[in-house]
């Protein structure tokens, strides 16, 4: 039979123990993600540069008015993402072989060289009118397109697609996936949308039903910062900004009750990260509105800002708090592994001290026994001297 000594089973122990030091995960590190639209063509006037009114922008990339299929321009936006402490992104996607089809591919080529991840959002390519959305985004549908997504994205890209519990994330911008969504074995389908609440509150009259928020549209309509609102899966959203160009250009941005923070002045984005560190054992997806969308101003793309005096305050702080947000976690799982070893020290080691003691002490006893017992019998003659009738 083989024998241990306490200090050697002890490190075993702790070495295999589910909770040891080196194998504790109490929580996962959360996943920081942000939303990004490669939908832009090369210059001022081309498609999304200002070439319509819905596509006004009034904020100036830090590289200038880019191409999103440029392949440094890519470049360029995924290093500072990664710099940045982002894990991955939600490609605005607007159905098989658009132009953002085509620079979602060549994105996806790119994301392992920088170590990050990527996933589809469903944009609402055929239609945006809930009238029309009922019978165009149907089970044809989404098994075509679910069919694409895998074979183009998930497929050639394992180990790169963004998966969550184990399955490949995708994503589907409302209308898309409010009334239908299929019970799918190979995806885990989320709807994201503004309104939230407001929406699933009516599902059992309307039949629609959300998930997650893309922007947290509600900070606004509260009129101050009172949290940020969790949804399932443990996702939060968060933005900078939400300040449309074209509402900001024809002098109404003031009448839109959704206009949130558009100077910076008030640091919302501050607050909303503050929040998720005071949170962050509940937090397991954070969902950033977004790398790029300059239409509605949410961008943390570094740019020079028409209405703030820092262009470059959503990013640094994203980069900041992105990181804390991670050391965070780490601390916490290195403060738990050390309590949990410290438990198993003393359930597993306290007692096989207690037994290497006693061995180790077992001739010293006999020894000490031995010595005091002349002085015991020396000591009954003085008694029974002193008292004979004990005798």
């Amino acid at each position: 039979m083989i024998k241990l000594a306490p200090f050697t089973l002890l490190v075993l122990l702790t070495a295999f123990h589910p909770l040891s030091l080196a194998g504790l995960r109490v929580l996962e590190i959360p996943t920081i993600l942000v939303y990004y639209y490669v939908w832009y063509v090369d210059g001022l006037g081309g498609p999304h540069w200002n070439d319509s009114d819905l596509t006004k922008v009034i904020d100036v990339p830090a590289i200038g008015f880019y191409d999103s299929y440029n392949d440094s321009v890519i470049r360029w936006q995924l290093s500072l993402m990664k710099r940045a402490g982002v894990d991955g992104v939600i490609i605005s996607w607007w159905g098989p072989g658009s132009y953002e089809d085509r620079v979602a591919k060549k994105v996806f080529r790119y994301l392992k060289l920088f170590g990050l991840k990527g996933c589809i959002m469903i944009e609402p390519f055929l239609t945006s009118d809930l009238g029309e959305a009922r019978k165009v985004y149907n089970e044809s549908f989404w098994s075509r397109i679910l069919d694409y997504v895998y074979r183009n994205f998930v497929e050639p890209y394992r180990g790169t697609y963004l998966e969550i519990d184990g399955k490949p994330l995708v994503l589907a911008f409302a209308p898309v996936g409010i009334f239908y969504r299929p019970r799918s074995e190979r995806f885990l389908i989320r709807v994201v949308a503004t309104m939230v609440d407001e929406i699933n509150a009516l599902s059992s009259l309307t039949g629609m039903r959300v998930d997650w928020d893309l922007w947290p549209w509600y900070i606004p309509l509260e009129k101050g910062f009172h949290g940020l609102r969790l949804r399932v899966g443990g996702y939060v959203a968060l933005a900078p900004r939400y300040d449309p160009a074209l509402e900001r250009l024809e002098g109404v941005a003031d009448r839109d009750p959704l206009d949130m923070d558009p100077s910076y002045s008030q640091r919302v984005y501050d607050e909303e990260w503050k929040w998720v560190l005071n949170h962050f054992w509940l937090v397991r997806i954070v969902a950033i509105y977004s790398w790029n969308e300059y239409h509605e101003r949410s961008e943390i793309e570094p740019h020079r800002d028409a209405t703030a005096s820092n262009g470059a305050y959503p990013y640094e702080a994203t980069l900041r708090y992105a990181h804390e947000l991670k050391n965070l976690v780490k601390e916490f799982n290195e403060a738990i592994a050390i309590l949990v070893t410290t438990l198993l020290t003393t359930l597993f080691l306290a007692p096989c001290v207690g037994l290497e003691l006693s061995r180790v002490l077992r001739p010293f006893g006999k020894g000490l026994n031995e010595a005091l017992n002349p002085l015991e019998r020396l000591d009954n003659v003085v008694l029974l001297r002193r008292y004979p009738r004990w005798g």
